[in-house]
């Protein structure tokens, strides 16, 4: 399956604060496209607009290969601003987010906790008492493995330190892989031109700040 998003003249404004403007990019399967900007120039608020969590001001953005109300199941997202249950344990987690969703390449949550490189003790504390670099390993292994034709990631290595970063690009690059259900993924890197986060992209789509 094939997914593609279309953006057509997007605008996008808070207020009287313009963050978008008039932005006709399309994002199609098998790209993993870098938007890349410095500090407000928009690069959050194209993600929301993207996994659907905000509409444009102005302009239009549609979903090629599935309807409209499929669109948030077929999102994987990473971002600073999403949240994690943290009184569950890793495990506990993935197991609640298989409910949901399933994981790529039948890959089963003890799986996907194992791939979180982190010490075995540690799977079985609650999340609550992570480090704010260890909680970005889970919040990115969810997202990543998680079987959707489309994945966000805004700033994946925050809070990684030298070694996390060498866990994220094998993360991010494990991600890329076709999956056995969609095929190609559709996948978008919002970073402040961080050359380590962007590693995998093919495409660069550039956001001017106003």
């Amino acid at each position: 399956m094939n997914v593609a998003i279309e953006l057509h003249g997007v605008t996008k404004r808070y207020g009287s604060t313009l963050v978008i403007k008039e932005l006709t990019h399309t994002f199609a399967a098998g790209t993993c496209t870098a938007v890349v900007g410095h500090n407000g120039s928009g690069k959050s608020t194209l993600i929301k607009l993207l996994s659907g969590q905000s509409i444009p001001s102005k302009g239009t953005l549609t979903s090629q290969g599935m309807d409209s109300e499929e669109w948030a199941l077929r999102v994987a997202l990473s971002a600073p601003y999403t949240e994690l249950l943290e009184e569950f344990t890793p495990l506990e987690f993935f197991q609640w987010q298989k409910k949901f969703r399933s994981f790529r390449n039948r890959l089963n949550p003890e799986d996907v906790a194992a791939r979180l490189e982190l010490p075995m003790q540690a799977l079985h504390r609650p999340i609550s008492t992570f480090s704010s670099g260890m909680k970005q390993r889970v919040k990115l292994a969810a997202a990543c493995f998680s079987d959707t034709p489309i994945l966000l990631l805004d700033e994946p290595f925050s809070n990684l330190d030298a070694d996390a970063r060498r866990w994220g690009h094998e993360t991010i690059h494990d991600s890329l892989i076709p999956s056995e259900k969609w095929g190609e993924r559709l996948v978008v890197i919002a970073s402040n031109a961080d050359a380590e986060e962007t590693a995998h992209c093919s495409h660069t789509l550039p956001l001017p700040k106003f």
